[in-house]
């Protein structure tokens, strides 16, 4: 009779044991659909912000480039109308006169004398 109770002791032990862990697993599987929907919400809600910033600032460089291009195309162009000799002899004539205004700040420069109270840096 002792033994019949260790028995049942034990077999009640491994009923309850095999039902709390098929309730487990019954909760899982039931929450598992729940759960992965709050990761796919919670990716979107910290993602969204991130790529509409990218579409912004895609659309920006794009309006950017779109006008580049219409310069360098008016610019190829009106290159081509003018003649090459001619556009290399006006960017000769720029490229001297930027540099005798460059000499003449050069010259034009004046030391000032240092403050009082404050030492020259030498």
């Amino acid at each position: 009779q002792a033994v019949t109770r260790k028995m049942a002791s034990a077999s009640a032990k491994q009923v309850a044991r095999a039902s709390q862990l098929t309730s487990d697993c019954a909760h899982m599987m039931v929450n598992e659909p729940s759960l992965g929907a709050y990761y796919v919400m919670e990716h979107v809600q910290r993602s969204t912000p991130v790529l509409v910033d990218l579409k912004r600032s895609v659309s920006r460089n794009l309006n950017t480039v779109n006008g580049a291009s219409v310069d360098a195309t008016y610019d190829r162009e009106a290159v081509q109308q003018a003649g090459s000799q001619q556009v290399i002899d006006s960017l000769a004539r720029i490229r001297v006169e930027l540099s005798r205004m460059s000499a003449q700040a050069r010259d034009h420069r004046v030391a000032l004398p240092p403050r009082r109270g404050y030492e020259p840096i030498t």
